[in-house]
């Protein structure tokens, strides 16, 4: 009797990118208790808002630098510490800046 062999499914590959990754600048920042810094970020390829957030947000704010910018936001220091901001982009890009806030 014979026997059949499977056949591999035919298909369609779609590749798909890896999302480029955030750089920010300065990084790391080191600012004042009271005091603001901006922050500069960057996504090869990229030219949409970024969405940030803060891991300790009693450490440092951030805020969009103004309301025209996308890519500058505004870092200011609430207490003596450190905590790390994550960037992250719509396509799934993220990078993260290490903060210092001196007393």
């Amino acid at each position: 009797m014979p026997t059949s062999t499977p056949t591999p499914a035919s298909g369609i590959v779609i590749a798909v990118p890896t999302a480029a990754p955030v750089l920010c600048a300065p990084s790391p920042l080191v600012v004042a208790v009271g005091r603001s810094l901006v922050l500069v970020c960057a996504a090869q390829g990229y030219a949409g808002a970024f969405a940030p957030s803060v891991d300790d947000p009693s450490v440092a704010a951030v805020q969009p630098y103004n309301a025209e910018s996308y890519t500058s936001f505004s870092v200011t220091g609430l207490r003596a510490g450190s905590t790390t901001i994550v960037l992250r982009t719509r396509p799934g890009g993220t990078g993260s800046v290490a903060v210092t806030v001196s007393p």
